[in-house]
């Protein structure tokens, strides 16, 4: 593995998923959720962490220093980035990730993507009270070089509901109104002394569409064993080029994504379906904890497939995960006496100096969005950071021809073949929820 697979896919970062998921299954709730935006926004506290704070960080990101973990993420980043098939400012599309204060996404329908390639793409951005304090020269000139993160000087202290006003239009425009908001207006507490963001955005299409005409409602098992009515995108026809493999537990159907011929990137969608609703998260816990169980189990032949039903669904999922974080003995940044984050910050020479309180992570938000149908895929993640002083079993058998009929619960993935990076995860209970 990579120094940069292994940023992205470090162990605490999916372990996070884990927890935050099974909470969200418990209540019937989908859920969607990006490593890789975690990776990213924590990696931007690291950068100005010293002392024990910085090393539970390290060891949270699976590096054993700033340098590497600097280097690694930045070749993760540009790895991944398909600057080359962005879209023209026009398009309603973009990718964002963002770790810093405020947190919000959204997606919009497929069905009306431009006939390109996979896009994905990072926006960085560092706001600071320039009333109260100035960057580090060495934390500014870091996350500027390495992370391409625009630095920009606000007065939180006496124009906070402008400055709120900028960020959000910040996030609307690089993200081509994808993401209109970011922070309510009187979010912003007097003693907020830094905001850092960090927003990821993927779109594509598949490489063989589904055709509309073949979409039809049918019965969706819910985990409490009753039925709703969904639309199935389908294809009953004997499909030469599907991807898709067995275990005695579950099947993996692969649908990958259309590319550039000359892309350094291969993405594409793992559905994993259950025999039995019940091992949902067995399964889970699995691709989580297991080392490349996505490269093991990932489909690579194609095969002939009798019937491939798989719902429509669009909804998004969010979570304040730092209590999760804390479980996973990530404490320090969130401490409000022991945090040592004084390497972002410099206090100016001035008489007239308001000094801020210790630094510390006050809260941190993480949300995704994501929607598929026939066409294709869209999905966007937000990660802020606020610096502040019962199942129905489902009966399986293998027919002469396969069959991947998605009527009950699963999971999901969106991951790039080629570094085995893991963009997005999340499980499906209820297609019908959050839908528009």
């Amino acid at each position: 593995m990579s120094s940069s697979d292994s940023v992205a896919n470090a162990p605490s970062c999916l372990r996070l998923a884990l927890l935050v998921g099974k909470k969200a299954a418990g209540e019937g709730s989908n859920f969607v959720f990006s490593p890789l935006s975690i990776q990213a926004a924590l990696a931007l506290v690291a950068e100005g962490a010293r002392g024990e704070t910085l090393q539970q960080l390290l060891s949270f990101l699976g590096s054993p220093d700033v340098s590497h973990l600097r280097a690694a993420t930045h070749r993760l980043l540009h790895s991944i980035s398909t600057d080359e098939a962005a879209p023209e400012p026009s398009d309603p599309f973009n990718l964002s990730k963002w770790l810093g204060t405020p947190l919000v996404v959204g997606a919009e329908d497929a069905t009306d993507l431009p006939g390109t390639p996979p896009c994905v793409s990072f926006a960085n951005a560092v706001w600071f009270c320039e009333r109260r304090i100035v960057l580090h020269p060495a934390y500014a000139h870091a996350v500027s070089s390495c992370y391409d993160a625009s630095v920009k000087t606000v007065d939180i202290l006496n124009n906070a509901d402008q400055v709120v006003r900028g960020i959000n239009s910040w996030a609307k425009e690089k993200t081509h109104g994808l993401i209109n908001s970011i922070i309510p207006n009187g979010s912003l507490d007097p003693k907020t002394t830094i905001l850092l963001a960090n927003a990821l955005y993927f779109k594509a299409l598949w490489d063989e569409p589904f055709q509309k005409r073949q979409t039809n409602n049918g019965k969706f098992y819910l985990l409490d064993g009753s039925t709703i009515t969904v639309p199935f995108m389908s294809s009953y026809q004997i499909k030469k080029e599907c991807y898709i493999s067995f275990s005695h537990r579950f099947k993996i159907l692969k649908l990958p994504y259309r590319q550039h011929p000359d892309a350094k990137t291969f993405f594409s969608m793992l559905i994993f379906l259950p025999n039995d609703s019940n091992l949902l998260y067995e399964i889970m816990d699995e691709i989580l904890s297991t080392p490349d169980f996505l490269k093991q189990y990932t489909p690579t032949k194609a095969s002939e497939l009798h019937r491939l039903l798989l719902p429509k669904f669009k909804f998004s999922f969010d979570c304040e995960p730092s209590e999760a974080l804390k479980k996973l003995e990530l404490i320090l940044p969130f401490s409000e006496s022991d945090a040592d984050l004084w390497g972002m910050l410099k206090y100016l020479p001035r008489p007239d100096l308001k000094l801020v309180d210790n630094l510390y992570v006050k809260a941190m938000f993480h949300k995704s969005t994501i929607g598929i149908n026939e066409t294709g895929t869209v999905a966007s993640s937000v990660s802020r950071l606020l610096q502040y002083g019962g199942a129905v079993s489902i009966p399986y058998t293998v027919p002469v021809l396969p069959e991947f009929v998605a009527d009950h619960p699963f999971i999901f993935a969106i991951v790039d073949e080629k570094s085995g990076t893991l963009l997005f995860l999340g499980h499906v209970v209820n297609p019908l929820q959050g839908a528009c």
